[in-house]
C-alpha cells in the first residue's frame, strides 16, 4: 500500500475520532453523561504521517480535557447520590421516596 493511501486512512481515522470527541463534548456540556460512550481507538497499520502530527496532538489534548470533564462530572454525580442516600437514611419514614426540599430564592453575587 502506498504512503498516500496510508495518509488517507489516517485522515479518515482522525476525522472519525474528532467526530466522536465533538459528540462527547456536546453530551457533557448538555449534562447527558448516560449517553457518553468510550472514544474509538484508531487502528491504522502505519505510522502517523508528519503532516498530521499537529492535528493528532490537538485532538489528544481535546480527548484529555474531555476525559477530565467526564471524570469530574461522574464524581459530582456520585457525591450527589451519596448525599441523597444520607438524607434518606436520616429520615427512615421517607427512605423509599425521593427527597423533596422546599426551595427558597437566594441571591448569588457571581462577581465576588
Amino acid at each position: 500500500m502506498s504512503a498516500d493511501s496510508w495518509a488517507v486512512r489516517w485522515v479518515v481515522a482522525l476525522a472519525q475520532l474528532e467526530a466522536a470527541v465533538d459528540e462527547g463534548e456536546r453530551l457533557v456540556e448538555e449534562g447527558r453523561l448516560e449517553e457518553f460512550r468510550a472514544l474509538p481507538v484508531p487502528v491504522v497499520a502505519a505510522g502517523l504521517p508528519a503532516e498530521l502530527v499537529d492535528r493528532a496532538r490537538t485532538l489528544q489534548d481535546r480527548m484529555s480535557a474531555l476525559t477530565d470533564r467526564v471524570v469530574d462530572a461522574m464524581a459530582a454525580t456520585r457525591r450527589e447520590l451519596e448525599l441523597a442516600a444520607t438524607e434518606r437514611a436520616d429520615r427512615p419514614e421517607r427512605a423509599d421516596r425521593p427527597v423533596r426540599r422546599q426551595w427558597q430564592p437566594a441571591y448569588v453575587d457571581a462577581r465576588a
